[in-house]
């Protein structure tokens, strides 16, 4: 039995989602145009044929039938994700859609109510930067989806529920899009004229706002990787470790001018605060005694995680990650230089800018250093630059890997790295419902309470150790769209019933732990 843990009396505990994921009305608001001529992520997807695709947590999980039969794309949320490539399965299938999800747009009433039960006191949600501006610039704005957001923050307010608003959560205009998206340095302008437009419009209301989620991700599809928009299968890893490279540094910039903005025009009024929102993970050495594995493990980190904070502290990308660029170039005899170094005055921009630290967190790896004939052999220059080997969890689940510790010391590293007395919230922390009929419900429910109270005790440590977190968003407040895995990865602490047209939301087994947790701001003993 352990004891019971308490939080702060003002911290905020809630849920999270993105616009994308649950609002569904694709038809609506956009002067009768659907939503997919405009969002790059519903393009992606409209085009997109695969074969049976599935995720598991382990390799172990792969379903007996797709043994010997299966390809590795890709990881999500703790989840490692594969398809089936023998000519037995020849079936090709659309990836779900999102034109209804949780039919969110039109629920926000019902949304609001739940929220309310579950007993939250922040929500963190994303703004449809295509749905609000259709063309992708500020000069013709949706008045309806403008209304519509408003009277959502009104609701939650009027719920005491704080918005923690998210600008981008992968969903890039279309239009945008066709001009290279993030790989065109134009995207700065387009971004900081969107952030502008959003601080005008609800900033009187929203005090804690985040510019870009989970960046390293939105690169990591301008960079070949399977499943994320914009990944051409023509292409392949042709633009790896050159386009992601791209669309990170015009990222970083496009968040650090939205910040000025921010931190110039409005704040003095306004009062409220911006940050940038990576995720994170943290690697342990697959031999703590090795050399080259503890710096795969530093690797690992720096290319995840560094390279989006590194630049906000000293205005310079990780020196091990240019390093190791460095490196691929000459081994590959390639001349160009990948990743742009940011001018003197980009620095001034960069340094300082984020007013707390946002971050998400799912698992912990545990890898070892790429071989020297494998390197020898590798063509994506973006693995070679990173020349690691996933070893745990997703390609070795016999090698135990702690997540929770792995929590405790990404929070520790960024607590360490960031400016003095930063401020921290986690804006997503989750894991997906078992994916099995033949476990109860019951030990699902015990599963996911489990991984929450491992990362919340870690959490209260490092609260005791004089880190300054101020809040801790689950994901998912709902099942919800997952991106290429569609409806069955489910993160929610509602079930949705996606087969049924008026999509009923139901509390799950673990609503009550969650519910209590909410409210009294304690975790509850754990007599088991």
């Amino acid at each position: 039995m352990t004891t019971a843990v308490d939080f702060p009396k003002d911290f905020l505990f809630g849920t999270s989602s993105s616009a994308y994921q649950i609002e569904g009305a694709v038809n609506e608001g956009v002067s009768g145009e659907r939503r997919f001529h405009l969002c790059v992520k519903d393009v992606f997807i409209k085009k997109q044929k695969y074969s049976d695709v599935f995720s598991v947590r382990s390799a172990k999980d792969i379903p007996k039938e797709y043994i010997n039969r299966v390809k590795l794309v890709g990881y999500s949320k703790g989840s490692i994700i594969f398809k089936v490539v023998d000519k037995i399965v020849d079936k090709l299938t659309s990836v779900a859609d999102a034109d209804i999800a949780c039919d969110s747009y039109h629920k926000t009433d019902v949304d609001v109510a739940l929220l309310k039960e579950l007993g939250v006191q922040v929500y963190r949600f994303s703004l449809s930067w295509s749905r609000i501006l259709p063309t992708g610039y500020d000069h013709e704005p949706n008045g309806e989806a403008i209304q519509h957001y408003q009277d959502f923050i009104d609701k939650l307010l009027a719920n005491n529920i704080q918005p923690l608003v998210t600008m981008y959560h992968c969903d890039l205009p279309q239009v945008l899009q066709e001009a290279g998206g993030w790989t065109n340095n134009f995207m700065i302008g387009c971004f900081s004229s969107y952030a502008r437009f959003l601080f005008k419009t609800f900033g009187d209301k929203v005090k804690l706002w985040t510019t870009i989620n989970e960046p390293r991700l939105v690169s990591e599809g301008y960079g070949g990787i399977y499943g994320l928009a914009p990944f051409d299968h023509d292409l392949g890893a042709t633009y790896s470790g050159i386009g992601d490279y791209l669309s990170i540094h015009n990222m970083l910039l496009a968040h650090a001018v939205a910040y000025r903005i921010y931190e110039k025009d409005f704040k003095p009024t306004q009062n409220g605060g911006v940050s940038i929102c990576p995720d994170t993970t943290w690697a342990f050495p697959n031999d703590g005694n090795n050399e080259n594995d503890k710096k795969a493990s530093e690797l690992v980190l720096q290319h995840y995680v560094g390279m989006f904070i590194e630049p906000l502290v000293t205005g310079e990308f990780p020196k091990i990650v240019l390093e190791s660029i460095k490196d691929t170039n000459e081994r590959k005899k390639f001349s160009t230089w990948r990743l742009v170094p940011f001018t003197d005055e980009e620095k001034k921009l960069l340094i300082g800018a984020y007013d707390f630290m946002a971050f998400n967190y799912y698992r912990a790896l545990r890898v070892t250093m790429m071989s020297e004939d494998k390197i020898k052999d590798e063509t994506d220059l973006k693995k070679i630059d990173q020349r690691i080997e996933i070893v745990g969890d997703y390609a070795d689940p016999s090698i135990p890997i702690d997540d929770y510790n792995g929590f405790y010391n990404i929070l520790t590293w960024l607590s360490k790295k960031c400016k003095k007395d930063t401020k921290f919230i986690i804006c997503e922390n989750g894991l997906k419902d078992i994916d099995n009929p033949l476990i109860t419900a019951e030990v699902k429910t015990k599963s996911k309470i489990e991984y929450h109270r491992g990362i919340l005790v870690e959490l209260s440590k490092a609260i005791k150790d004089g880190i300054n977190v101020f809040g801790y968003c689950v994901w998912s407040f709902m099942d919800s769209y997952e991106w290429i895995m569609g409806y069955k990865d489910k993160f929610g602490i509602y079930e949705v019933d996606f087969e049924n047209p008026d999509r009923p939301r139901t509390k799950k087994g673990c609503f009550n732990f969650f519910n209590k947790l909410f409210q009294d701001k304690k975790l509850p003993v754990d007599s088991t």
